[in-house]
């Protein structure tokens, strides 16, 4: 599997920037990431050697990287189980693609990389001691063996994008990194929960991108992230906050991943055994279909310090043929898992293309500019034909206010005379118009800027800068109403004629009167 042809549909994209993972608490005592790294690199030469990684082996090489033992409590069992997990790591860095060329093409040549893994994982040692933190999260490793049974499943080819929700130390990744060879940089995306786990996949995956985040809803935290092949080994009743068990945690993790595939993409998972992922990703547009499904006996993870029954499942993205699932199927180990894997997986159906997205425009500034929306259609001319006349009211209830009235005097009278019947004409013109034959509506004739049109002294009034049109004042039914706002200091006398001198002219006449008075 490990010299499997590149596959030019396969699209990966650039690699996200490092989450900044939290540091630890007390940084006077040793990084327990770093000290687990150290601790696996003494435990490597012993894995060359062919020794097994015994509990003297362990205790000597943990003592050696946190400068305590655990009788001192720098370091718990569960640590330095972890520690001989990264050790398998390194080791199948260095070695497994000289296995799978050892072990040969051909029908038997996964059945022969099978056998030595199945030796490396042999010198393992056996976890039967737990930490609070373990069962909590329940932090259970993928074995190699049931490791390189998924990624025959996954069928992964150089140019995919792999990404693992719950990472753990490593074992599901260092597989398929053996798998994408020289393009393994920037094509693997890591995420595991547990903190300390998180900083050893950095010192063991250099070139990968890790994050740090509940992988239940890894599709909304990795939005960037287009993965052609997802593995997986997700928590099976366990979330991170929540006290209680929940039982549909893995078909949480499944489903949040399965929706990040392209069509064609492929998702392997090892989940409970009473998991069913029909229902649960079949809703997905476009939908995931399960192609493979098998239960494994627990005792595949009896070296992990568990014996739960769990199941390998395949699915796949997008539109296919159906294929004929047997729920009941089982295999003992990890052999017949694979025979399995091999007579009944299909082949990997090629992956669509990443869609473009489009730029949006932007200003000179480099902002995002909104688009514009789309007219409705072009406006229709607008004639004094086609114009409906609007109904004002009728005359008689017309009011034009122009501030307070003075009384009218008689003919010759000082206080009335000429402006006060002036003044009574004018209301009486205004209160005789008719409306326009055109059917105008108030304001219309007006020039721009409230000025006063060519031709507008016969048919309007000019009130200081404005312009009131008869146009304003329309009687056509049961109403009546004026459009003119009230100028109580101003007065009209005539069509065109403003009684009021301009400002300048009562500031001179008051200099005026003013030197008068002082003249003896």
């Amino acid at each position: 599997m490990f010299d499997a042809q590149p596959a030019p549909d396969a699209h990966a994209r650039p690699p996200l920037p490092h989450i900044v993972i939290d540091p630890p608490a007390e940084p006077d005592r040793p990084v327990a990431s770093d000290a687990l790294f150290a601790a696996a690199r003494t435990l490597l030469p012993v894995l060359e050697t062919g020794r097994p990684l015994d509990a003297a082996t362990l205790r000597d090489a943990m003592t050696g990287a946190f400068a305590a033992s655990d009788a001192a409590g720098a370091w718990a069992w569960k640590d330095a189980y972890e520690a001989a997990e990264a050790a398998a790591v390194l080791f199948l860095q260095r070695y497994g693609r000289g296995m799978r060329c050892n072990a040969g093409a051909g029908p038997d040549g996964p059945r022969r990389m099978l056998a030595m893994l199945e030796a490396v994982a042999a010198l393992e040692p056996s976890h039967t001691r737990r930490s609070e933190e373990q069962v909590r999260l329940q932090q259970f490793s993928t074995p190699l063996p049931l490791a390189y049974a998924a990624l025959q499943a996954a069928a992964i080819r150089p140019g995919d994008t792999v990404l693992e929700p719950s990472a753990g130390t490593g074992m599901l990744a260092v597989i398929a990194q053996c798998a994408l060879g020289d393009r393994a940089a920037g094509a693997i995306y890591l995420n595991e929960y547990a903190q300390t786990r998180a900083r050893l996949l950095i010192r063991l995956f250099p070139q990968a991108v890790v994050t740090a985040f509940n992988a239940e809803s890894i599709a909304d935290r990795l939005r960037d992230v287009r993965p052609t092949v997802v593995l997986m080994n997700p928590p099976f009743s366990a979330t991170p906050g929540v006290d209680r068990s929940r039982h549909d945690a893995d078909l949480r993790h499944v489903r949040s991943a399965a929706s990040m595939l392209p069509p064609g993409g492929r998702l392997v998972t090892i989940t409970s055994a009473h998991c069913v992922l029909s229902d649960t990703v079949g809703r997905l547009d476009p939908p995931a279909r399960c192609i493979f499904t098998m239960a494994i006996d627990g005792r595949a993870y009896a070296r992990r310090g568990t014996g739960f029954d769990t199941r390998l499942s395949v699915l796949e993205r997008g539109a296919g043929p159906i294929v004929e699932l047997d729920g009941t199927a089982r295999a003992a180990n990890a052999a017949e898992l694979l025979d399995a894997v091999t007579a009944q997986v299909p082949k990997r159906q090629p992956i669509a293309p990443a869609p473009i997205p489009a730029r949006p425009a932007r200003d000179l500034f480099g902002k995002p500019v909104a688009p514009k929306p789309a007219k409705r259609g072009p406006k229709s001319a607008s004639t004094p034909e086609t114009r409906q006349a609007h109904d004002w009211g009728p005359i008689s209830e017309l009011t034009v206010e122009t501030g307070p009235d003075e009384p009218v005097a008689e003919s010759g009278s000082l206080r009335g005379g000429h402006g006060a019947r002036q003044r009574a004409r004018a209301r009486q013109r205004l209160a005789a118009c008719a409306p326009p034959p055109d059917g105008r509506q108030p304001g219309r004739d007006r020039g721009a800027g409230g000025h006063r049109p060519p031709g507008a002294a016969a048919d309007g009034m000019h009130r200081r800068d404005r312009l009131v049109p008869r146009a304003d004042i329309r009687a056509q039914g049961g109403h009546a109403r004026t459009t003119a706002r009230p100028l109580a200091a101003r007065r009209v006398i005539s069509p065109n004629i403003d009684v009021a001198p301009p400002p300048a002219a009562i500031h001179i006449a008051g200099r005026a009167a003013a030197a008068r008075r002082k003249v003896p």
